[in-house]
């Protein structure tokens, strides 16, 4: 935020002030007025950049999980993995934070034996979603 003074309008101030024509007490109450302005400007700006690295830092954790399930579920040896797995895999997240996670980097969900939820990634898994093999 660069602002920038008016010299004509710092010139009548200092020509009003030299004549008498401004209060000192009023001219005072005006520069405390402006130095609190400029200190809560930078006060906001500072708050501002630090939400800013949280939110970044916050965003690069998404993503690498986001990326890890991918990788994972791209193993060719399984089009599908069981969501007992994942939660063995991908330890520290609650159930519903993984399936949020899973949805996220393109993955769906679909019955395996025993009505066992397994999750697949729907570039794998586009035979089993068309509406012959709907449920």
């Amino acid at each position: 935020m660069e602002q920038t003074i008016d010299p004509v309008l710092v010139r009548n101030v200092a020509e009003a002030i030299a004549e008498q024509r401004i209060d000192p007490a009023i001219f005072s109450a005006a520069i405390a007025g402006l130095v609190s302005i400029f200190v809560a400007s930078i006060s906001a700006f500072a708050v501002f950049q630090t939400q800013v690295r949280r939110l970044r830092r916050e965003l690069q954790l998404e993503f690498a999980i986001e990326t890890a399930l991918q990788m994972f579920l791209r193993i060719e040896k399984w089009p599908q993995r069981s969501f007992g797995e994942l939660e063995r895999r991908f330890k520290g997240l609650a159930p519903d934070e993984l399936r949020t996670h899973l949805i996220r980097c393109g993955a769906v969900t679909f019955k395996g034996e025993e009505n066992k939820e397994l999750w697949g990634l729907v570039e794998r898994n586009s035979k089993k979603l068309s509406p012959e093999n709907s449920e």
